[in-house]
């Protein structure tokens, strides 16, 4: 009996084991919404085309801030179980000097999601906090990197927002922090607007234990009981 029920608990140590390694779960989300304003405040709401940088627009050279939204339902009543988070953006179109880079970062947001997204011609104050907030993670690049899958890793302070915002909507915005701003192309992520156009936030959760845990731990728990009775029996009788 004793060595049925050790190999009973090694049995149930091996599945939580199991479930500890591979039971990271990644819930993947695609922006709701993806755009860009320029230093001027200007946002066109039908553009999902999320460029930034330094590019001429009509002729005249302007640096553009990106952002994008999240509906984060899924994680509504999990959120604190949010261990790791990414942020995959298609780079699109890349134009640097040769051999120069360039970084991207990305930042909250004081912005509502419902001012973010309404057309602007002169809303500068969203422009700045496009690149102002606290940062949340950035990945350096460089002239041969177009047309690539960007995997930019999200930090503490990332988590934490998301966590707050689970089950709601949440933004970020982003920035080449060290854009040259003169007549020269330099920019990430040109020609993103269009389906095809990944940009997607990755999150990973640690779910509660599933019910076969649990039923193996119950299976120890009543093998020691049994074996208590029988003991017990044996004693009285």
């Amino acid at each position: 009996m004793r060595a049925a029920v050790l190999l009973l608990v090694t049995v149930c140590i091996g599945m939580l084991s199991v479930q500890s390694a591979s039971g990271a779960v990644v819930v993947s989300e695609d922006a709701t919404d993806r755009g860009w304003y320029d230093e001027d405040g200007d946002h066109n709401a039908l553009n999902t085309n999320y460029l930034a940088g330094r590019t001429p627009t009509s002729r005249i050279w302007t640096t553009k801030r990106n952002f994008f939204t999240f509906d984060l339902a899924a994680l509504a009543g999990v959120g604190n179980k949010l261990i790791g988070a990414a942020l995959l953006l298609d780079s699109g179109i890349v134009d640097l000097p040769e051999n120069e880079t360039r970084t991207y970062q990305l930042y909250t947001l004081n912005t509502s999601l419902t001012d973010l997204q309404n057309a602007s011609t002169d809303d500068v104050a969203i422009y700045d906090d496009l690149g102002t907030g606290t940062p949340l993670g950035s990945f350096t690049f460089d002239d041969t990197m177009d047309d690539q899958m960007w995997e930019i890793q999200l930090n503490a302070d990332a988590l934490t927002a998301i966590r707050a915002a689970a089950g709601g909507g949440w933004a970020v915005g982003g920035s080449i922090v060290d854009v040259v701003e003169d007549e020269t192309d330099n920019f990430a992520f040109g020609g993103t607007g269009t389906t095809s156009s990944v940009s997607q936030l990755q999150m990973t959760i640690i779910p509660e234990p599933t019910a076969m845990t649990l039923l193996a731990l119950g299976g120890v728990a009543m093998v020691g009981r049994r074996r208590a009775t029988r003991r017990e029996s044996t004693v009285v009788g």
